[in-house]
């Protein structure tokens, strides 16, 4: 069970599969029993935990958080983890395999590199109600034997937009600097208008500030460059619209306002390595690989 990657045991996600009994690409569970490890690990998945209650410390990549109720945890595959978790615990557990990752990880406004160095999020009341309500629909539509997938998607898009939100709300607050209002302000900015606009000079210039000082920011809270969190945004929603929204890739290029299909094809293409219809076909074998894969073994 498990590997080895640099000496750290690895979990991996087939195991977990194999333990439940569970075939699906998404698991949810809940824990409500005391944890402790010593010894890092890493995972070969994407786990996202929901404190509902519990004390203690989790440790991530060498730096141990202090673990509060209302509190949300990211693990990225390929993270070392561990902890000491007591008292009155309860997490609720999203796990999602290394093998559809991508797709879910695009539905975060902020990049991956944010979240894996600032892995846990203090939720207010109310953002921990709506997340909980989301997560609690995905435990019980992964329990169904004809549960949708893509209802698990859609839940999982909101937490996303939900992180989204409470985080921008905490760049906001008044006791952060002022610099880190500028960087909730330009991906409110960039969320409004990346349909029309694309270019690093127009945010810069909204913000009244140079795009090389826009730059810096960027690189020092988003970890990238505010042009690649601008192409970050437009091709989350790209893909998004190819994989939900079932419109002609023509009529997503025209509504996300590019001058024609190839340019909005090349675009595509330049960010993600695939053609738009490429990456649909793609996704598509994913699915019914999965499918076929929970049909077999139920024969």
């Amino acid at each position: 069970m498990g590997g080895k990657k640099d000496q750290h045991e690895i979990e991996l996600y087939k195991d977990f599969q194999e333990r439940r009994n569970l075939h699906e690409d998404v698991i949810s569970f809940t824990v409500n029993y005391p944890l402790y490890a010593q010894e890092p690990k890493g995972l070969d998945f994407f786990s996202l935990l929901l404190f509902e209650s519990g004390s203690g410390t989790h440790t991530i990549d060498g730096i141990a958080y202090k673990i509060e109720p209302k509190q949300l945890h990211f693990l990225y595959p390929g993270q070392l983890h561990s902890w000491n978790i007591y008292g009155d615990v309860k997490i609720h557990v999203v796990f999602v395999s290394g093998k559809i990752f991508s797709r879910f990880g695009n539905y975060f406004v902020y990049p991956i590199e944010y979240f894996k160095n600032n892995p846990i999020v203090n939720l207010g009341k109310e953002c921990y109600s709506n997340i909980f309500r989301e997560v609690l629909g995905i435990k019980n539509e992964v329990r169904i034997k004809e549960g949708l997938r893509e209802i698990v998607f859609s839940r999982l898009r909101i937490i996303a937009m939900l992180v989204g939100r409470e985080i921008r709300k905490t760049f906001e607050d008044k006791k952060y600097g002022k610099n880190d209002a500028t960087i909730a302000r330009f991906t409110l900015l960039v969320n409004s208008n990346f349909r029309q606009q694309r270019k690093v000079q127009f945010y810069a210039s909204t913000l009244m500030i140079t795009a090389n000082y826009l730059n810096i920011l960027c690189n020092k809270h988003l970890g990238m460059t505010a042009k690649a969190f601008i192409a970050q945004e437009i091709i989350n929603e790209m893909k998004s619209e190819l994989l939900i929204s079932k419109k002609p890739i023509k009529q997503i290029a025209s509504e996300m306002n590019f001058i024609d299909l190839s340019t909005f094809s090349t675009y595509f293409k330049t960010h993600t390595g695939y053609s738009p219809s490429d990456y649909v076909m793609f996704n598509k074998e994913l699915v019914d690989r999965s499918d076929d894969e929970i049909i077999e073994s139920e024969t």
